[in-house]
């Protein structure tokens, strides 16, 4: 956790998750309850993963992203990860049109290619 400024003036800590997920907590909240959250949004991460592996298992998106990356729970990382090139939108948000699921294809090319 960074403590920081925001543009408000107000004292923030910048949060990071391991996922990659950015939040702000006021400074004034007390350390224990920012640490309990933090305990909270790991648990719901790793649940919401567990869900998300279930639901594409057997799915073609998730084994093309798999091949890519070589790993099942990287591929399933980077699905769930917003991405610059998608707008800021997650793969799998992305992907639910058919333009979507072109994009995300074509960024799985690029990226295994070595583009990105």
């Amino acid at each position: 956790m960074d403590k920081i400024t925001a543009p408000n003036g107000r004292e923030v800590f910048r949060v990071v998750t391991e996922s990659g997920t950015t939040g702000f907590i006021a400074a004034d909240v007390p350390v224990g309850a920012v640490e309990e959250m933090l305990k909270r949004l790991k648990v719901a991460e790793a649940q919401n993963a567990i869900e998300v592996a279930q639901l594409l298992d057997g799915h073609p998106l998730l084994a093309r992203a798999t091949r890519v990356f070589g790993d099942r729970n990287q591929a399933l990382r980077w699905l769930m990860t917003p991405q610059k090139q998608l707008g800021g939108q997650t793969p799998l948000e992305i992907s639910l049109t058919d333009d979507g699921m072109r994009r995300v294809q074509q960024l799985l090319t690029q990226i295994d290619q070595g583009y990105f």
